[in-house]
């Protein structure tokens, strides 16, 4: 045997060496990648679920502040229209008053009958 042939079998057997290294290599990056997948899938789920719950937390939280509101301006409305009731209430008999009051007392008797014939 000449060195030819003793470096080629030396370079066969490393050659199967790193072969070998090389599937069990490529084994071991597979089982991690399904591992990490798994992982990845979970947390997926997981992200999903709390988004969910995110999203309905909100929608009921818009709700409430909507109905809140509404409450609040349906309040605001009442309360409008009934001092502007009361104002044009008080205005009014305060016109009839003042026009009753600057009127001699036969006059203002004839002046309310006017006013209620009209009505």
């Amino acid at each position: 045997m000449d060195a030819v042939d003793v470096f080629s079998i030396v370079a066969s057997v490393v050659s199967v060496i790193l072969s070998i290294v090389a599937i069990v290599l490529s084994v071991l990056f597979y089982r991690m990648g399904e591992q990490s997948s798994k992982d990845i899938a979970e947390k997926a789920k997981s992200i999903d679920i709390q988004t969910n719950i995110l999203k309905t937390l909100i929608d009921s939280l818009l709700n409430t502040s909507f109905q809140i509101i509404r409450d609040n301006n349906q309040a605001m409305q009442k309360y409008m229209l009934s001092t502007i009731g009361d104002t044009k209430s008080k205005t009014t008999e305060d016109k009839d008053n003042k026009e009753d009051s600057s009127l001699p007392e036969p006059l203002q008797s004839v002046e309310k009958s006017e006013k209620l014939g009209e009505s």
